[in-house]
């Protein structure tokens, strides 16, 4: 038989340690939890914050697809509509153009004209136009004239591309442009603003424009002191038949008057009226121009 164990008396060996009870763990850890609850967020809080940068990285997904497309339209930016506009020599138009700009040619002129997508663009080959552009926030509005690349900020304004192209002049009507030369410097032009550009690169400002050299947009022509040159020159520009000075000392003859670009003939028959000049007129329409003899 076994023995029994003795009872009520000490036992030997090593003492088991107390049993803690779960409430008593948690009411130790609870400053812990506390503390913890002040640092991390919740499981809420942490479903809320993922929505919301989910929501962020989608707008921005969003925004840079945009970006994307916006600069892709802006490199692609298709011609929409395009045409040349031509007067020959003696005549003159006026146009109003599919987005309400309008653009008056003067005689022997020659223009192309391209609208795209997000500009306006207009290349004058030769001659002479005036331009009023209908505001566009979404369409910029460019005039090329040779080497010289003239931008509208809102205006009226008038380009001259004569003389076989030795020189580009920019007059400003109303509002302001931006005129980039050939050597890549910038004008920045406002009202009564006048620049005179040549293909060597240098340039004349005036600050004080002549508006009467526009004259030709309502039909006539006005010369204040003008040298008898440069009225030949003008007058030339509207007929085929050339006009020749055979006195060189007469160019500098100033001229003033105002006539009717209809009656041309009239214009030049009335120059020994109001200078000392004899004019000649050939068979074959051609003109010659001498000083009148003294009586």
């Amino acid at each position: 038989m076994r023995p029994e164990p003795a009872t009520g008396g000490p036992v030997s060996g090593h003492a088991s340690p107390p049993i803690t009870s779960e409430p008593v763990a948690q009411e130790a850890l609870q400053p812990y939890l506390e503390t913890l609850r002040l640092v991390l967020p919740t499981p809420d809080e942490i479903l809320r914050r993922a929505r919301r940068r989910k929501r962020r990285l989608t707008a921005a997904a969003s925004l840079t697809l945009l970006a994307i497309l916006a600069t892709g339209l802006r490199l692609w930016n298709p011609v929409l509509e395009q045409h040349t506009l031509q007067m020959r020599i003696g005549q003159r138009g006026h146009w109003t153009l599919s987005d309400g700009s309008t653009l008056a040619l003067n005689t022997d002129s020659r223009i192309a004209v391209r609208y795209r997508l997000f500009s306006r663009e207009f290349t004058l080959e030769q001659g002479e136009a005036i331009f009023t552009a209908a505001h566009s926030a979404l369409r910029s509005f460019t005039v090329q004239a040779g080497p010289v690349l003239i931008e509208d900020i809102g205006t009226v304004f008038a380009v001259r591309h004569t003389d076989l192209g030795a020189q580009i002049g920019v007059m400003v009507l109303e509002g302001r442009v931006d005129v980039l030369d050939a050597q890549g410097r910038r004008h920045i032009l406002r009202e009564q603003d006048a620049l005179r550009l040549t293909q060597a690169g240098t340039h004349t400002t005036h600050r004080d424009a002549d508006p009467d050299r526009l004259a030709w947009r309502d039909g006539k022509l006005l010369f204040r002191q003008t040298p008898l040159g440069t009225v030949l020159s003008e007058i030339q520009r509207y007929r085929q038949a050339p006009i020749r000075l055979h006195d060189n000392s007469l160019a500098t003859l100033p001229i003033t008057g105002q006539f009717e670009l209809g009656n041309l003939e009239d214009i030049l028959a009335f120059l020994p009226r109001i200078a000392p000049l004899a004019v000649q007129k050939q068979s074959d329409g051609s003109l010659d121009i001498r000083r009148r003899p003294a009586k």
